[in-house]
């Protein structure tokens, strides 16, 4: 999600395909608004203690996740919404 954020993409570009996936593995149907709203208000949830707030939205790809076609891009809010910091570690150069 953050790569995504950093680079001016929806932050749900980066967690479509797995979100898809975990669902339809778990009967949630997400061709109902209500749970793709829920997962857009999860990304939300977790970006928030990090500063980032939601700006606009953006067209997430045109064929990779089938039910996300929209979704925020964010952007960092002031310091002082900031309760938490993002320390980036390389496991695989380990």
């Amino acid at each position: 999600m953050l790569k995504c954020v950093w680079n001016g993409r929806p932050a749900l570009k980066g967690i479509a395909p797995l979100v898809e996936e975990r669902c339809e593995a778990y009967g949630i149907d997400l061709d109902c608004g209500q749970a793709r709203k829920a997962v857009g208000a999860l990304c939300a949830v977790c970006l928030r203690p990090f500063g980032y707030i939601p700006s606009e939205r953006k067209s997430v790809d045109k064929d990779k996740p089938r039910h996300f076609k929209r979704a925020a891009t964010y952007q960092e809010g002031s310091p002082k919404t900031r309760e938490a910091r993002i320390q980036i570690v390389d496991l695989e150069s380990e």
